[in-house]
């Protein structure tokens, strides 16, 4: 639905770029953060391997930087069944800025090559040769196997163009495929450098373990960047046998990172051999895993370890977990800290639009964990600045905003939101001060409500629904969230709706099969699809009912999924209906305009 809007601003020329300062580490960990679960999921290995060389301090439009890495590394993992899909990032070019204008730019360029790499089903010649084109995918079975508008080439090579870059792709039917695009930006004077530019952690020694030699050699790469004498181990096994090697040598290893899930001796049964032994029980043990696999919590308490880090590591995610865990003395080390998830996120069951503005990444985390355990959906911007350029580009109901951030705080950016919108989002202020006045300067500042850190979940809940906006719950279809969703782009309105109804046409007959066939995976992936699809639309009336479908498709109990398959049918014939009568009499400006009728 994003793809149709944007397309129709490219078409009318009225997409827009902001010029605000990024880390470009944050872009990329936002991007790759998306597509985890599925990647997981489908079991491949998602990581990235960013130059060292390459500044992260960055001026240009971040959310179309994301836009473009978000379309390629989907693309890639949904055309890959199993091996891998790797983001490399390589500084291709620095150069000189002739006039720099914008205050706190350095006057210098830097031009970066990004590239996804797949080991998916590859493309041919002629494939390759239409593939960035409007509407075009490789051929109509993918379109009926994968679904999707055919337009997420076409506008990432339109936003490539105009970050002064260019677009292209290497790839061979069976073998993969290389879709690499370059983008100059100016760099920052204030922004980070390179990541070996960030102070060293005083040269400690750290032992790394993991059976994957990628995953080693990336993780290596990233230590040594911040001053870190590692040594890395594939097993278990040649773990104990490097901590034997580091007693005798009297250079004892301060520090182990350990992968969770290893053959042999897992990393949980490592951490205990650690801890269990008088001479290497003061190591500091960090677990590597993967979203959404943790261990029970006696089993982190048995094995004493510290942090966790989720794969794939970023450089910034790392330094901070590094940080907090290695304190210049044990007394001062921090509690543990988990920076995965504990758990499978819980399935969306409220359909209000979510803005979390907050700068600390671990604050970040959190809040979209309580989030998913309520059973919202959130969209995360750093600073207020990027709060307002998200407002620019999407619509949403509720701001959750952190009253301390970089840039633009969060009073100055309530303060604009109320001034630069004609109806704003609500919203509800986060900070860490408890103090007599705090509430009052808040709502001055046109915040709606308050919340003090640490956020409670109760207190959230009951925030969230003291000002989550009513919907008309008689009709299948929320038109408000529909036209805030289209804007005012002639036609768009019409040609969603179509796109929508076309999908839910192709959809509802594939789940139909699926519940014949007893394919219990391919109904809960159609019906996870048309959710999706649905609350994009603002089409809630059938949300619960392919709620139910995917669910049992997930339980492989299928015995009751023809009985929710009729109630989802008739639910969708009902928002057919009502699109049709809506839009043809005149919503939106679009009377004359006929709808696609499906049969």
């Amino acid at each position: 639905m994003n793809d149709i809007l944007d397309f129709s601003k490219i078409e009318a020329g009225k997409l827009e770029f902001e010029n605000l300062e990024f880390d470009l580490d944050e872009v990329i960990n936002g991007a790759l953060s998306v597509l985890v679960p599925e990647a997981r999921a489908k079991g491949l290995e998602l990581r990235s391997e960013i130059d060292p060389k390459v500044c992260t301090g960055l001026c240009g439009d971040p959310g179309r930087l994301r836009q473009v890495l978000t379309n390629l590394l989907n693309n890639a993992v949904k055309f890959t069944e199993q091996g891998e899909v790797v983001l490399r990032v390589f500084s291709q070019e620095e150069m000189p800025s002739v006039v720099s204008s914008i205050e706190g730019i350095s006057g210098s360029k830097a031009t970066l090559r990004f590239e996804v790499k797949d080991t998916g089903i590859g493309l041919s010649e002629d494939a390759r040769g239409r593939i960035f084109g409007a509407f075009n995918q490789a051929d109509q079975s993918t379109t009926r196997r994968y679904g999707g508008t055919g337009l997420g080439l076409t506008i990432s090579r339109h936003l490539v163009t105009m970050m002064n870059g260019q677009i292209g792709v290497e790839s061979e039917p069976g073998k993969g495929s290389i879709f690499w695009f370059t983008a100059a930006f100016e760099k920052h004077a204030a922004g980070k450098g390179a990541p070996a530019k960030q102070k060293p952690l005083s040269a400690r020694r750290v032992l790394l373990v993991d059976d994957n030699a990628n995953d080693c050699q990336i993780l290596g790469a990233q230590l040594a960047a911040l001053g870190m004498r590692c040594t890395s181990a594939a097993s278990a096994e040649e773990a104990l046998q490097f901590f034997c090697e580091a007693i005798t040598d009297k250079d004892p290893y301060a520090l182990a990172i350990i992968d969770m899930q290893m053959p042999g001796m897992n990393g949980t049964e490592l951490a205990r051999a650690i801890k269990s032994d008088h001479i290497t029980k003061d190591t500091c043990i960090i677990m590597l895993s993967a979203v959404g696999h943790s261990i029970d919590a006696n089993t982190r308490k048995n094995a004493d370890i510290a942090a966790f880090l989720a794969k794939p590591v970023n450089q910034p995610h790392l330094h901070q977990c590094l940080a907090s865990v290695l304190g210049p003395a044990p007394s001062k080390r921090t509690k543990p800290k988990n920076y995965a998830s504990s758990k499978a996120p819980a399935q969306p069951t409220h359909d209000t639009r979510i803005l979390v503005a907050e700068d600390n990444e671990v604050n970040q985390h959190v809040m979209l964990l309580l989030l998913e355990d309520l059973g919202y959906t959130a969209d995360m911007v750093a600073n207020g600045k990027e709060a307002l350029a998200a407002l620019s580009h999407h619509s949403y109901d509720i701001i959750l905003m952190d009253c301390q951030m970089p840039e633009m705080d969060g009073y100055e950016a309530s303060r604009t939101i109320r001034r630069k919108f004609d109806r704003p989002p609500r919203i509800i202020a986060m900070t860490a001060h408890a103090l007599r006045g705090d509430r009052e300067k808040c709502l001055a500042a046109g915040m709606d409500d308050y919340l003090s850190k640490p956020i409670i979940a109760k207190k959230l809940e009951a925030a969230l629904q003291r000002w989550a906006p009513t919907r008309n719950t008689n009709a299948p279809v929320d038109l408000q969230r529909l036209r805030d969703v289209c804007g005012d782009a002639p036609g768009t309105m019409r040609r969603l709706a179509d796109l929508y109804l076309e999908q839910g046409a192709e959809l509802l007959p594939a789940m139909e099969v699926a519940i014949r066939n007893n394919d219990a995976k391919d109904l809960s992936s159609i019906a996870h699809r048309f959710r999706g699809a649905s609350l994009s639309c603002g089409s809630n009336s059938i949300v619960p009912f392919l709620n139910e479908l995917e669910q049992l498709g997930k339980s492989g109990d299928l015995a009751v999924a023809s009985v929710a398959y009729e109630k989802a049918s008739s639910e969708f014939a009902r928002i057919r209906s009502f699109l049709e009568s809506h839009l043809q009499n005149g919503e939106n400006g679009l009377k004359g305009e006929t709808l696609v009728r499906l049969c």
